[in-house]
């Protein structure tokens, strides 16, 4: 005998703003026909408690507004009753702040379209904060050691509220404000003093400098970082690179293993924030598969890293273009949709047939040729190296597979002079890959090591070494461009 399947709905719908301790919470319900209704009781059945309670009805403007449900981390179950009817409960939690109500925390430097010109920062603080919460102070720093704070202007950016709700033990999940503040007109070469808050609160004053524009400077780039339980060896990396000179720094995804999982961030974010030069050094940051684990749109990510919104309405944060001097840098945001890569392609050819910059840099997550065959790599390697080779790019950066490797200079899949260097970024954490390689392939490393590249360019040459978290060079090469001139 066939069962029968029959749609089960509820009389009405109960919507909740997360409910965060210390703030009241806000509660809609809607009819069956997605109408707003008043007069409904909402109530609450919290965990540990043997009786649910009313926390009110929905009153004329079809709103409930509740002090406090509870003052403690429990998870409630929320239902609604009118007239003998019911909605079916909608599970939550209470969310605890995740930074103290004056606490600023993990700032960093984004990319921004002008960075000669403009300098953006991101940081966090407590969604309990009075008043606005993204504010930058700043002033050029010759003008500051004259007169002193009478120098300094303000800046306002946007906040907004992040919900974590991906561990298990729920007192370790909670709700953070991630506040952003581009600042603009500024004198490019030159060095401002700057310090964030939200008016009352402000960390320290620190630095940053302006990029002038030239043919030689340094960057850098680091691989998947992923290790949650373990950051020493990304520590002793930034660490290192603290002490150089760096137009920009990349990153090719998977900064964290779970993007819901607040400690994961607030861990990351603080060791690269911890050293000054690195948290105003900008971040050319890519969305790896693992800024998508617990965020299906990996908000946490796009929001935190805030990087230039230039790039195609389907992934905008995610596949973007920046320039820093004679290069220009194009990231593809992670997808596992052909789609949405077809889509991304598309903007890449135009994004680079624009520019006139005489180096082109793609930075993808996944990468196009992989040192590890198991990693689903192969859509890459299909859709995207004809574009590489019809754009003529001089350097394709990727990570993903967790073990550094460089090809020969590839046009069509052989070797050719004229042809680009793609490299996979290795690792910058604990987790390591065994490496694969074949006849495309330069140099893979086959050792369990952290590692970093760093990056000289001099016009129309870029040296690139790879050193690991000791110190030690393990690689070093030169990609010419033949065909550079200079803007």
């Amino acid at each position: 005998m066939k069962l029968a399947e029959i749609a089960v709905s509820g009389a009405f719908t109960v919507t909740a703003e997360p409910i965060l301790l210390g703030k009241p919470a806000v509660m809609t319900v809607k009819d069956a026909a997605g109408e707003l209704v008043k007069g409904v009781e909402v109530f609450a059945a919290i965990e540990g408690v043997k009786d649910p309670i009313s926390l009110g009805k929905t009153n004329t403007d079809e709103v409930l507004k509740v002090d406090a449900i509870t003052d403690e981390v429990k998870k409630i179950a929320l239902y609604a009753v009118k007239d003998g009817k019911y909605s079916f409960k909608v599970n939550t939690q209470t969310y605890p702040p995740l930074a103290g109500k004056t606490e600023l925390k993990n700032v960093i430097a984004t990319a921004v379209g002008d960075p000669y010109k403009s300098k953006g920062f991101t940081w966090m603080s407590s969604p309990l904060a009075e008043g606005k919460s993204a504010i930058i102070q700043y002033a050029r720093k010759k003008d500051f050691d004259k007169k002193g704070e009478q120098e300094l202007k303000l800046a306002a950016g946007a906040s907004s509220d992040l919900v974590f709700s991906g561990e298990q033990d729920i007192k370790k999940n909670g709700i953070v404000r991630v506040n952003e503040v581009t600042l603009t007109k500024l004198q490019q070469g030159t060095t401002y003093v700057y310090r964030v808050g939200d008016g009352k609160n402000w960390t320290d004053l620190k630095e940053f400098t302006t990029l002038k524009r030239k043919q030689s400077f340094e960057f850098a780039v680091l691989g998947d970082t992923q290790s949650p339980s373990d950051l020493s060896l990304f520590d002793k990396i930034l660490g290192d690179l603290n002490s150089k000179d760096m137009a920009f720094m990349i990153h090719v995804g998977d900064l964290i293993d779970d993007a819901s999982k607040f400690k994961q961030w607030d861990d990351a974010l603080n060791t690269l924030s911890r050293y000054d030069r690195i948290r105003s050094t900008n971040l050319v940051a890519t969305l790896g598969n693992h800024e998508y684990m617990g965020d299906v749109n990996a908000q946490a990510a796009r929001v935190i890293f805030n990087s230039t919104g230039n790039g195609p309405d389907l992934d905008k944060g995610g596949t973007y273009s920046v320039d820093y001097h004679n290069i220009h840098i194009s990231v593809l945001g992670f997808t596992s949709d052909d789609k949405v890569l077809e889509q991304q392609l598309q903007w890449l050819k135009q994004d680079v047939k624009q520019s006139d910059k005489p180096w082109k840099i793609l930075v993808t997550h996944k990468p196009p040729y992989f040192t590890n065959p198991f990693g689903g790599n192969e859509i890459m390697k299909e859709k995207l190296v004809p574009v590489v080779d019809e754009l003529g790019i001089d350097i394709v950066f990727s990570g993903h597979d967790h073990s550094y490797g460089r090809t020969k200079k590839l046009k069509n899949g052989m070797d050719d002079p004229n042809g680009t260097v793609y490299i996979v970024s290795g690792t910058t954490g604990l987790k390591h890959y065994d490496a694969v390689a074949d006849e495309k392939f330069e140099y893979v490393n086959m050792d369990n090591i952290a590692v970093s590249l760093r990056a000289k360019v001099d016009k129309d040459r870029i040296t690139i070494k790879t050193v690991t978290s000791d110190g030690e060079v393990i690689d070093e090469f030169t990609v010419v461009n033949e065909d550079y001139k200079e803007k």
